[in-house]
């Protein structure tokens, strides 16, 4: 393996390990607006751990197909999941 996919393996890992905790306090917050900031934050850490590990399959395996599906779909799904976060922390303001 190369670096950039060695990387990818611990970015994924790390990524995926913070967001466990983060599903978890999201299912118990019990304020709606905080819950859903949680839930926003804990789903772009689940979709950006699930690119860089589509990254490692397709740099690995070298199919169209799996690059194709971290490029060009779940990447883009966890920048617009992360605005989405964002906007809605702007809109929100203080919970």
């Amino acid at each position: 393996m190369d670096v950039i996919t060695e990387l990818n393996v611990f970015d994924g890992v790390i990524i995926l390990v913070i967001a466990v905790p983060t599903v978890y306090v999201a299912s118990k917050i019990t304020l709606p607006k905080l819950r859903l900031l949680s839930i926003f934050l804990a789903s772009f850490l689940v979709i950006h751990s699930i690119s860089h590990l589509s990254a490692v399959v397709s740099e690995t395996y070298g199919g169209a197909v799996f690059g194709f599906l971290s490029d060009g779909l779940i990447e883009p799904l966890s920048f617009a999941v992360f605005l989405f976060f964002a906007v809605m922390l702007y809109r929100l303001g203080a919970i």
